[in-house]
């Protein structure tokens, strides 16, 4: 009982950690105009943070550019209906939250002869969760939950997951109807996990020294501390056509993978039992973690195998010299996948099977198989007068976790998301400002007591609140 009440609480720590990155492919967008779209920016990607959508657009951009913005706000919940019962017989209700300010991205073009080339930061995720909770919850002691008692409950949660891509762009333009492009970013991703908890209830308990039963208190404080550093690299080319004045198509294939994984681990646990009524200590016992240290490479783990692969296909509707509509379609198929805690799978050559098919982590081979996944995004972009323009966009971020059904164990949160952006800014000839927010939420289901059956209702929102500036010369 005492070892399936701590898995059970280690699981508000252990499941569903990964909310946008691994679960949802769209996090945060980067540029305000493509924001202002709902990212349907493939085929109109004229501007520095256009590499992240297609870099092939660097090759219309009509001067050099610098751009700056950043995500002002960024808020984003996990919201987990009746996760226990507390002792009041009142639902326990589980909350995530971040509330970070984030860089979100830096860019500068520079037009040459033959070609046009940029520079660009960005941080297309980022996370911070900082949470404490209380309660006091009922469990039970047998099998048959016909022995129920009051467990108090304090969890103290920390996570963090930034990922930052850096590097360079170029786009060629063959003739004025035809460009392609191509970008090499440096992939650099921090993760680091905080998990501490104290839990303690009294049982009725014969202890086997022939004074029958009397009260037994029991004692407990777990605490881990992970962090991953990880290195790696993001190719994306991409395309763009004009067959006519009023039509832009623009298509971009992209796939991240990982070089180098620095993991460093390190906990504690405390259990203790003794006799309520002379406090005598019937047993004691504590293990303890030391700083461990493992790095994965290149070489001898896999980790040249890409994340997933993104495929975006997009058309631009040049109504008149004001108005235009934008509509992107997205195609996500991941390569790797995740194993039970959440993890990405890694593997290790075998030289037997010329093969990497050797499993690491947790001594177990289970894990959560990531679907193949499609979005779509629209934008419209109104231009009031000549110096303020005003985009509305509207996308899904449908995600790539299986669904939860009854009987399953370990399943990631399963939530498709629908989204809205908007934004306004001032524009002249050399320069603009640009304010905007992106709203996104959905209600699905998930599982974030580990190594049981049950699930709970999950509703997730993210919102963003971004400004920017940019200047041309």
């Amino acid at each position: 009982m005492k070892n399936k009440l701590l898995l059970i609480i280690l699981g508000l720590f252990i499941c569903s950690l990964s909310f946008a990155d691994e679960n949802h492919y769209i996090n945060v967008f980067v540029g305000d105009r493509a924001a202002g779209l709902g990212g349907a920016y493939t085929a109109l990607a004229d501007g520095p943070e256009g590499v992240f959508y297609n870099p092939a657009g660097l090759a219309f951009s009509s001067s050099q550019y610098f751009s700056l913005s950043a995500n002002a706000i960024q808020f984003k919940m996990l919201y987990y209906k009746d996760v226990y019962t507390k002792s009041d017989n009142t639902p326990f209700n589980y909350m995530r939250y971040s509330l970070s300010f984030i860089p979100n991205f830096f860019g500068f073009i520079q037009k040459a002869k033959h070609f046009t080339w940029a520079i660009t930061v960005s941080c297309p995720d980022s996370e911070f969760y900082d949470q404490r909770e209380n309660a006091t919850i009922i469990d039970y002691l047998d099998s048959g939950k016909t022995k129920p008692i009051n467990v108090p409950l304090n969890v103290n949660f920390n996570y963090k997951n930034q990922i930052y891509e850096a590097g360079p762009s170029i786009a060629f333009l063959p003739n004025k109807y035809f460009a392609i492009g191509m970008s090499a970013f440096f992939r650099y991703r921090d993760i680091q996990l905080i998990n501490q908890s104290v839990r303690s209830f009294q049982e009725d308990a014969d202890i086997g020294d022939g004074k029958g039963i009397r009260p037994r208190d029991y004692f407990e404080t777990t605490s881990n501390y992970e962090n991953q550093r990880i290195l790696g690299l993001n190719f994306q080319i991409g395309i763009q056509v004009m067959p006519i004045d009023k039509l832009s198509i623009g298509y971009s294939i992209s796939t991240p993978f990982d070089m180098v994984d620095f993991k460093t681990n390190q906990s504690t646990q405390m259990v203790g039992m003794m006799n309520s009524d002379n406090y005598s200590v019937q047993s004691w016992k504590n293990s303890v973690t030391n700083n461990t240290f493992k790095a994965y490479h290149l070489a001898e783990n896999g980790l040249f195998r890409p994340l997933y692969i993104k495929q975006a296909l997009g058309f631009c509707f040049f109504i008149n010299k004001s108005i235009l509509l934008t509509l992107d379609g997205y195609l996500y198929i991941p390569i790797q996948n995740l194993d039970i805690n959440g993890n990405l799978v890694s593997y290790q050559w075998n030289k037997d099977t010329n093969r990497y098919d050797t499993y690491l982590g947790m001594g177990s081979t289970l894990y959560n198989k990531l679907n193949v996944t499609g979005n779509v995004a629209m934008g419209f972009e109104c231009y009031i007068t000549p110096n303020f323009p005003l985009r509305l966009g509207f996308f899904t971020n449908f995600t790539n976790s299986q669904e939860i059904k009854d009987g399953d164990v370990n399943k990631d949160d399963y939530i498709h998301l629908l989204g809205g952006s908007f934004s306004f800014g001032f524009s002249t000839s050399d320069m603009s400002v640009n304010l905007g927010a992106v709203v996104q939420g959905g209600v699905g289901k998930a599982q974030i007591l580990s190594g049981t059956t049950n699930h709970q209702e999950v509703i997730g929102v993210t919102a963003n609140l971004f400004i920017s500036g940019g200047y041309q010369f």
